[in-house]
């Protein structure tokens, strides 16, 4: 009631302190709203922060004059975009100042990462402050001049000839280095001289021409991913795959799927929590837990059954992840029984360089020694030095340790084998 008795109608009035709208007849307005302010269920217009609308499924920012906001950037521990009428934009592009930015499902600016785009079945990379890439490499990720990342190029593979090749940057720097026989994929629109732009197992370079050979996609086996309901698997071979990850509902069952870092894919993303575990951090397994996978695998004539407290020992001596330690060790060593193995206990492939193996392979005098031993190694060559996961080719320890590109994989593969084994504690 208004001072003189009658009922407010058809306007605004200040109640206490807080603002009411009144319909013809003097019917409170609830739930509603009114030009660019909304009042709420108590009938009092809603204040500063955020507001969802059920009828419009949608958030709405109401600004500190009691308007939503309208076509504007707003900061809110992140960017977020208010499109005309004051819808919060999410899962969608917004052009502003010659740039593209996208607003995520959230409706947070994506920012330093990779989106995937259903609309064009295609990845980009937005950078710090939200702009979109285009005609450069980003961490790995080659973005062409529409700012698409072609996850795999599945008509140009190359393969590697010499025993070793290189992988250099487009200032000449060297990356990493390739082993014979693997299949990279060819950046046919961009060249540095006499190499050729490729990708493999994430990373992104450029590789002498005269190191590669064409490869016929109609008889030559390229590597793949393919889902069998339970696990996602890599397909390196007609013969050799590769347990990458669980089975999810993104994929198609048997469907092949492509990927320059075994990562991003057409519709979804995986992670091998082991292929970026810190190795700092210590294994929940104990040495007797660990003396039992042997047992389990059959494995008793290996030289490192009943070594459990050996790996432990180097562990806690060195601070490297005995769990690791033991994958690392049979995947170099075929779970002790490799001929460099036995005649030299080096189970972990130190030196054993690709042009002789055998001969080069560092020798330690019994198999506590060559655990132990490979433990500092490890520490003081790779883990000091930042290189505290396996990785693939653009990051962690794959870069530098070992030639195969898939190396890392195969390690985090054995060590998610040997978790779900021993009972998940890892």
């Amino acid at each position: 009631m208004q001072a003189d008795g009658t009922y407010a109608e058809k306007g605004w009035e200040t109640i206490k302190g807080k603002d009411y709208h009144f319909k013809s007849g003097g019917y409170l307005s609830t739930e509603t709203w009114i030009d660019r302010s909304y009042v709420t269920s108590s009938g009092a217009k809603a204040g500063k922060g955020w507001l969802f609308d059920k009828n419009y499924n949608s958030w709405f920012y109401i600004n500190s004059d009691g308007n939503y906001a309208d076509k504007e950037w707003l900061w809110d521990n992140g960017y977020y975009y208010l499109k005309s009428g004051g819808y919060m934009a999410a899962s969608e592009w917004v052009w502003y100042k010659n740039n593209w930015f996208y607003l995520k499902s959230n409706g947070k600016m994506a920012e330093k990462e990779l989106i995937y785009d259903s609309s064009d079945q295609s990845w980009y990379y937005l950078k710090s402050g939200g702009y979109m890439a285009k005609n450069e490499t980003v961490d790995g990720h080659t973005l062409d001049a529409s700012g698409r990342w072609h996850v795999a190029d599945k008509t140009k593979y190359y393969k590697v000839k010499p025993i070793t090749a290189y992988v250099y940057s487009a200032s000449g720097e060297i990356l990493s280095y390739i082993n014979q026989g693997s299949i990279v994929s060819l950046d046919s629109s961009t060249r540095k001289g006499g190499r050729l732009a490729v990708s493999i197992s994430g990373l992104s370079g450029y590789m002498n021409q005269s190191d590669l050979t064409a490869v016929d996609e109609g008889s030559e086996f390229i590597p793949h991913y393919t889902s069998d309901g339970k696990f996602l698997y890599h397909e390196l071979s007609p013969y050799t795959s590769i347990k990458v990850a669980p089975h999810t509902s993104a994929m198609v069952i048997g469907k092949k799927y492509y990927s320059t870092d075994g990562e991003h894919f057409d519709g979804f993303t995986i992670k091998n929590p082991f292929l970026y575990k810190n190795l700092r951090e210590p294994s929940n397994y104990s040495a007797a837990e660990l003396d039992k996978l042997y047992s389990m695998m059959n494995l008793q004539d290996s030289p490192l059954a009943g070594k459990g407290a050996t790996f432990k020992e180097a562990e806690e001596r060195y601070g490297v992840n005995a769990l690791y330690l033991m994958a690392h060790s049979a995947l170099e060593s075929a779970w002790g029984r490799s001929q460099i193995a036995r005649d030299k206990n080096n189970f972990f492939g130190i030196a054993a360089y690709d042009t002789s193996p055998y001969l080069s392979a560092k020798s330690f005098d019994n198999v506590d020694k060559g655990i132990l031993g490979a433990a500092k190694w490890i520490r003081e060559n790779y883990i000091d030095y930042g290189r505290d996961h396996l990785g693939n080719k653009a990051t962690g320890m794959n870069v530098r340790y070992a030639s195969d590109p898939y190396w890392g994989e195969k390690i985090a593969s054995i060590m998610m084998t040997i978790n779900s084994k021993l009972g998940g504690k890892d």
